[in-house]
């Protein structure tokens, strides 16, 4: 018998959800949810490499998970990049990419930051927050309430 449940779409992770669910040892969760359709753009790992640089040790299990291609980066291409030109400033530039790579290809943003929630969805993509994430992974019981609870501090 087929299944009817439509395939989750792929995701573009913004810096905060990735650095959250690091800091709280359960990047995991990421690649279990959204198996083989996890992304970052260019600046999102700039971020991450910089702040592992800046000695931030906990990001450095992000920048194990991209080389071994469980989070991939996608690269911009040039209507990406204008895109990027009418992108709030209130906006970092991981953000922005992030957000033009999800209108073109389609993906869901998923971000703990408020400002690119709205600006996402004012533009017609589709937004998963970080909040709403880590609520259903609670009651789906991957995460503790504890586990929850720091994940949102």
């Amino acid at each position: 018998m087929k299944s009817s449940a439509k395939p989750l779409p792929p995701v573009l992770l913004d810096t905060n959800v990735l650095s959250r669910l690091a800091e709280i040892g359960r990047l995991d969760l990421i690649l279990q949810v959204f198996p083989g359709r996890c992304f970052i753009s260019p600046a999102i790992y700039d971020e991450i490499t910089a702040g592992v640089n800046n000695g931030i040790t906990y990001l450095q299990a992000i920048e194990e998970i991209v080389a071994q291609g469980g989070v991939q980066v996608v690269d911009l291409n040039q209507a990406d990049l204008e895109f990027v030109t009418t992108v709030p400033r209130k906006l970092a530039r991981g953000e922005a990419e992030g957000i033009a790579i999800c209108r073109r290809l389609d993906m869901v943003f998923v971000t703990h930051d408020r400002k690119a929630a709205n600006f996402s969805e004012h533009v017609g993509i589709s937004c998963l927050h970080f909040r709403s994430l880590i609520e259903a992974l609670r009651r789906r019981n991957l995460l503790s309430e504890q586990e929850a609870d720091e994940a949102l501090a």
